[in-house]
């Protein structure tokens, strides 16, 4: 039954009946921010992205058969990815087979295009090459670039966190990463926090504000005002990650008028 269950909510999030999840969701980042964002990450990914239906469609136009099969999954993917993006559950991993998609596209609409046009394949070369290079450097870019917020975080953890401590963490992630230390455990909402004694929460900002873990988007509005961020790393994977340390006053009365509700992924995941 719980398989029936997830595997029919897996499909409702597919065609954008549930949108608790991904950038349709109510609370969640702005999608135009998030790629302007990430376009110095993986701007030539976006390239690919918005070229796969372009592409598709001239594929789907070429006079050898496999070539318009290869425009017409290229273009069933592309509207796709699309319609996600307008209606859908639209997250970030949907595009992967987009992607892949479109380096064949690409490739299919290159080749048919520079048989019909010749005269235009030392400008069409320069492109691809250019493309090639902008995404190594991006890639050697990204490399470079520290993003290690549990590392961080467990590192400050044994230098600063009392013994005593209670610590709720708000994905399945740090549930794994601090699954050795029984000062760590998943209590999302106000009132599982207050019942356990909980003190501290910690929260990446990123994941959650999409939707994704134990805890709703709403309970980062309300740490920023009932708690105090006592550790704080940024990163470009997951926002912001931050250990709060939460008034108990407030907490308690959080916890009286069922503050932070779990999310609905909460001991499902688990």
């Amino acid at each position: 039954m719980d398989w029936i269950v997830a595997k029919t909510s897996g499909a409702q999030r597919l065609v954008g009946m549930d949108k608790s999840t991904g950038f349709n969701a109510a609370g969640s980042p702005d999608l135009m921010s998030r790629l302007l964002d990430q376009l110095q990450h993986f701007g030539t990914s976006y390239v690919l992205l918005g070229l796969c239906p372009l592409a598709a469609a001239f594929a789907c136009f070429c006079a050898r058969r496999e070539r318009r099969l290869t425009g017409l999954v290229g273009l069933v993917l592309g509207l796709y990815g699309a319609y996600s993006a307008a209606f859908g559950t639209f997250e970030e991993q949907y595009g992967y087979g987009v992607i892949v998609t479109s380096v064949l596209v690409v490739a299919v609409m290159t080749s048919e295009f520079m048989e019909r046009h010749p005269r235009y394949r030392r400008p069409v070369n320069a492109f691809g090459i250019a493309l090639l290079v902008v995404t190594f450097l991006l890639g050697i870019r990204a490399e470079s670039i520290t993003d290690n917020g549990y590392a961080t975080a467990l590192e400050w953890v044994r230098s600063h966190l009392p013994s005593d401590a209670r610590v709720s963490v708000t994905n399945s992630t740090g549930e794994l990463a601090f699954s050795d230390d029984p000062r760590f455990g998943v209590w999302p909402s106000a009132p599982l926090m207050y019942a356990n004694g909980v003190r501290y929460m910690l929260t990446q900002s990123l994941p959650t504000s999409q939707g994704y873990g134990y805890a709703q988007p709403g309970m980062l509005r309300w740490l920023a005002s009932n708690a105090t961020p006592v550790f704080r790393t940024d990163g470009p994977t997951n926002g912001a990650t931050t250990i709060w340390m939460i008034n108990p006053i407030a907490l308690q009365k959080a916890a009286q008028e069922g503050i932070g509700a779990p999310a609905g992924t909460y001991e499902t995941e688990r």
